[in-house]
């Protein structure tokens, strides 16, 4: 995840890379039931 400091507040954005080598873990973060067959980058 990364983050920018915006005055006191935070914005925060997935990691696209997370997203391509680790699509369950995204969909966890996301709330989206995770994939049944393990995938993402070998």
């Amino acid at each position: 995840m990364l983050v920018e400091a915006v005055g006191n507040a935070r914005h925060y954005r997935i990691n696209t890379t997370c997203i391509d080598c680790f699509p369950s873990a995204a969909d966890v973060v996301m709330g989206r039931p995770a994939p049944t067959a393990p995938g993402g980058c070998a």
